[in-house]
């Protein structure tokens, strides 16, 4: 499934911060669109530390996201993504 949770205009008006929940071990949405230059943010609900690692080339990691806790990047090419403390959970962003 292919959605945005939350879209928001950034101060520039031409990029934007789309969120990525993280709960009950899952990324939700799995699969997110976005715009290059536009930001994405994970927002961890869940009870238990998570990260978000790119799996490709290891281009970029978060640090821990502790419960309660969010991380944010500027995207500048797709990709799939996990968390490596949990591998089987699984993310995508796709560029529009």
């Amino acid at each position: 499934m292919t959605s945005k949770i939350n879209s928001t205009p950034t101060n520039d008006n031409t990029s934007h911060t789309d969120t990525v929940l993280i709960n009950d071990m899952k990324f939700i949405p799995g699969v997110i669109k976005v715009h290059k230059g536009d930001f994405v943010v994970w927002v961890n609900k869940d009870l238990v530390v998570h990260n978000v690692t790119e799996l490709t080339g290891k281009g970029w990691a978060s640090p821990p996201i502790h419960s309660g806790a969010s991380w944010k990047i500027a995207v500048k090419q797709p990709a799939d993504y996990n968390c490596s403390i949990h591998p089987e959970m699984k993310g995508k962003i796709v560029l529009e």
